[in-house]
């Protein structure tokens, strides 16, 4: 019995410790790929925030967007991000527009409201981000058009409100974040 209940222990720890540790960049659909990425910028993570557009190494324009997200999270200066939803605002095929809301729980337990938007393509059966230099003018617009539809919708209208309340007990926040930045 005693050797059951020690297999059964090392199973558990090892279940634990791999559920603790992670596994770095989801890239099975359009909305992991996303989730790993606003992760990757919380956890101060460029590595995987690079592996979220598919590359060890990025584009200027990339690198400074993987720089400054993790730099506005941290003058934010987060316990945690907290995920709250994630879908496709539009599939166009190759590639699809993505919706991403969250939390920066801040060090007096509040939690400022973001939301963020993200083109995601896929090639070779995983999902990456799409780098600004790929988004042509007619992507763009189609984003435009979409993202018009999806201010109608209930999580568009959660952000907002839990946005809205946040600016109004917390007067003065953003500029105090900008001086930071």
């Amino acid at each position: 019995m005693k050797k059951g209940r020690r297999i059964a222990a090392v199973f558990l720890m090892f279940i634990l410790l791999t559920g603790i540790s992670g596994c770095g960049v989801n890239q099975k659909s359009p909305e992991g790929v996303v989730k790993s990425l606003i992760e990757a910028y919380g956890d101060d993570s460029a590595k995987n925030a690079r592996k979220c557009f598919g590359s060890k190494e990025s584009d200027k324009e990339t690198e400074a967007e993987i720089e400054a997200s993790i730099k506005y999270i941290q003058a934010h200066q987060t316990d945690k991000v907290d995920l709250l939803e994630c879908g496709v605002i539009e599939d166009y095929g190759k590639y699809s527009y993505v919706y991403i809301t969250y939390n920066l729980v801040l060090d007096k337990k509040k939690e400022y409201p973001c939301i963020g938007t993200y083109m995601v393509k896929k090639s070779d059966k995983k999902y990456y981000i799409m780098s600004s230099k790929e988004i042509t003018q007619e992507i763009s617009e189609q984003a435009s058009t979409a993202y018009a539809s999806f201010m109608n919708t209930e999580p568009y209208q959660d952000y907002s409100k839990a946005y809205e309340k946040f600016i109004k007990q917390n007067p003065g926040y953003e500029e105090r974040i900008s001086e930071k930045l």
